[in-house]
């Protein structure tokens, strides 16, 4: 029964009209005491930024025939994992923020395999692919979503999917291993303790097998989920790198920020001038 429920929901949010968005919207940045017409004011300008950030960003689903828009609270989120209740909702990742990302990345894209974990229904796996990274891999534990994404490989339009190797695997990340390769990790709010931490040791411990160029790019909505800094200094061989803010986007719903992190081997490629290695 609560499966069923889980797949209505599901349903229903991936549908949901601009109107419903509006007034129903409750998702916010944490703000000291108010008076109540400022607390109004603000909650209203951050339905109306919101409402409209969705309407921009559906642009990217119609031009390119797929369907990656939508916001699936975490506990609608369809899937069988004994990890649902260390998820986090689903929502697409802004297009120009992920474009800012990858242009930051270290050294030949050509070079990296870049791998989402928690793809969803794929929004950043079609954008990683217009690059030329070696290959293309998506995570996700939840089954729908998953076949979601992998449609909209086969029915992405009016563009140009350079690399030809992309995958979209239905499993738990705890239980996958990285290779030991160069690899681009996108973490866009995918999911809380104790998976991230696992996680983690699993990349920690590719690279200690091997030591090879590692760049994660770590993402939160601003004023909500502080990135994990601590966790990612604690790998022993992560560095964080200095880059610019990601710029103002209408189409992002949410205002993100993120964090680069890379390792020795991924440092030596480094290009971009004045940047600046700090490891806190």
């Amino acid at each position: 029964m609560d499966k069923k429920k889980n797949l209505i929901a599901f349903a229903y949010d991936r549908h949901a009209n601009l109107w419903r968005v509006l007034f129903t919207h409750r998702r916010g940045w944490k703000r000291p005491k108010q008076s109540y017409i400022h607390r109004k004011l603000e909650q209203i300008v951050i339905r109306l930024r919101y409402t409209i950030g969705v309407a921009v960003d559906r642009r990217y689903d119609r031009r390119h025939g797929v369907d990656t828009c939508g916001m699936i609270s975490a506990g609608n989120v369809p899937t069988d994992s004994t990890s649902h209740s260390s998820g986090n909702e689903y929502k697409p990742s802004p297009v120009k923020a992920l474009r800012v990302m990858f242009s930051h990345v270290l050294g030949d894209l050509q070079d990296y395999t870049f791998l989402d974990y928690g793809c969803g229904k794929g929004r950043a796996l079609l954008v990683a692919a217009e690059l030329p990274f070696r290959r293309v891999i998506g995570i996700e534990y939840s089954g729908p979503l998953a076949e979601i994404a992998k449609a909209n490989l086969s029915t992405f339009k009016n563009g140009v999917l350079r690399c030809e190797e992309i995958e979209v695997l239905h499993l738990d990340a705890m239980s996958f291993d990285p290779r030991s390769d160069p690899t681009v990790y996108l973490f866009f709010s995918p999911f809380r303790n104790p998976v991230l931490q696992s996680v983690l040791d699993r990349i920690t411990a590719a690279y200690y097998r091997s030591p090879h160029a590692i760049v994660i790019l770590y993402s939160e909505d601003v004023g909500t989920t502080p990135i994990p800094a601590d966790q990612l200094n604690s790998t022993g061989f992560l560095y964080k790198v200095d880059v610019p803010s990601l710029p103002f986007d209408i189409g992002a719903p949410h205002p993100c920020e993120y964090e680069m992190w890379a390792s020795p081997e991924a440092l030596a490629q480094k290009t971009v001038e004045n940047s600046e290695l700090r490891h806190n």
